[in-house]
C-alpha cells in the first residue's frame, strides 16, 4: 500500500530545511552553527519519514473508520517507532544542543530570522514528541487491533 505523508508536515519540513540552509549559507559563527546541524536534521527528517509521517498519512483516513488489509505495513513502521523512539530522543537531544549553539550565535551576530529558525525547529521537535510520535504509534496500535485475528474487520465503512 503506498501512503504519503500528510502534505502540511511535508511542507513544515520543506520549510525548516529551506531556513538551516539559508543559515548554512550565511557563513561565520551562524553557517558553522548551521552546518553542524545539518546532518543531525538530514538523519533525523529520514527516519522521521520513513517512520512517523507515513503512519500520519493514514491518520484521517483510519480516523473515518476506513481500515484495509493493506494498511498492515503501517503496524510494521509504528513497531519500528516504537523501537526507535529511544534513539529518536537522543537525536532531539543533540538537534536540540546544536539549536542551542546556532540561536546563542544568531543573537549574538544579530540575525533575528535564525534565532527565529532555531526556536521553531525546538518547538517543531516538542510537537513530534508530544503529539505525532505518540499519534503514529496509535495509528498503528489501532490498525493492529483491527487487522488481527478476532479484531473488528477491516472496511471501508463503519460497522452500524
Amino acid at each position: 500500500m503506498l501512503v504519503a505523508m500528510p502534505e502540511s508536515l511535508k511542507a513544515e519540513h520543506e520549510d525548516l530545511w529551506a531556513d538551516l540552509e539559508r543559515a548554512i549559507r550565511i557563513g561565520g559563527r551562524i553557517g558553522e552553527a548551521a552546518r553542524a546541524l545539518e546532518p543531525l536534521v538530514r538523519l533525523h527528517f529520514r527516519r522521521e519519514d520513513d517512520t512517523v509521517l507515513l503512519a500520519l498519512g493514514l491518520l484521517h483516513t483510519v480516523a473515518q473508520g476506513k481500515v484495509t488489509p493493506g494498511m498492515h505495513e503501517i503496524i510494521v513502521m509504528a513497531d519500528r517507532l516504537k523501537m526507535e523512539l529511544p534513539e529518536m530522543l537522543v537525536e532531539h537531544d543533540q538537534i536540540r544542543k546544536a539549536l542551542e549553539r546556532l540561536g546563542k550565535a544568531a543573537t549574538e551576530d544579530g540575525s533575528p530570522r535564525v534565532a527565529y529558525f532555531a526556536a521553531k525547529l525546538l518547538r517543531h521537535a516538542r510537537m513530534e514528541e508530544e503529539v505525532l510520535y505518540p499519534a503514529a504509534i496509535v495509528v498503528g496500535e489501532y490498525l493492529r487491533s483491527r487487522l488481527s485475528p478476532g479484531g473488528a474487520s477491516p472496511s471501508n465503512e463503519r460497522p452500524d
